[in-house]
């Protein structure tokens, strides 16, 4: 029995190996990064293969919210020495990776707090992710 799983390890490393040799292939030949699809902002951004331009998942979405979140991020931002905010095209980022940790984790879960008051009706979904506090479209969950 246990030559037979180890007859079948040996084949399956070896399986393993041509696949991954064949993957450094098609990327060296650049086949494989012709059709490859990417995703970014959480599934918000997706471009379907090297040639097409990058399309918005949500076109018609409504970022007026932004103008509620950004200054209430601004005054923890201007209390929080360290910490930053991270405008992108789907959501805004509140970094406090650089701050005092234990003040900086204080003031995200104040902050969370604050913005989901302020934002309670908006289309948002405010989180907590590792030294961030993130706002973004409900929309999206990926």
């Amino acid at each position: 029995m246990a030559v037979g799983i180890a007859s079948w390890m040996v084949q399956s490393v070896s399986r393993l190996t041509d696949l991954v040799q064949d993957f450094n292939c098609l990327i060296q030949e650049n086949i494989l990064l012709q059709k490859l699809g990417i995703a970014a902002e959480h599934g918000y951004f997706v471009r379907w293969n090297k040639a097409a331009e990058w399309e918005s998942s949500y076109p018609n979405h409504d970022f007026e919210w932004k103008h509620i979140a950004e200054p209430v991020m601004q005054v923890y931002t201007e209390t929080t020495d360290g910490s930053s905010i991270e405008p992108k095209e789907s959501a805004l980022l509140w970094h406090y990776l650089d701050a005092d940790h234990d003040f900086g984790s204080c003031q995200a879960k104040e902050l969370l707090g604050h913005l989901e008051r302020v934002l309670s009706n908006e289309p948002v979904v405010v989180k907590c992710g590792h030294y961030i506090v993130e706002v973004k479209p409900q929309v999206y969950t990926i």
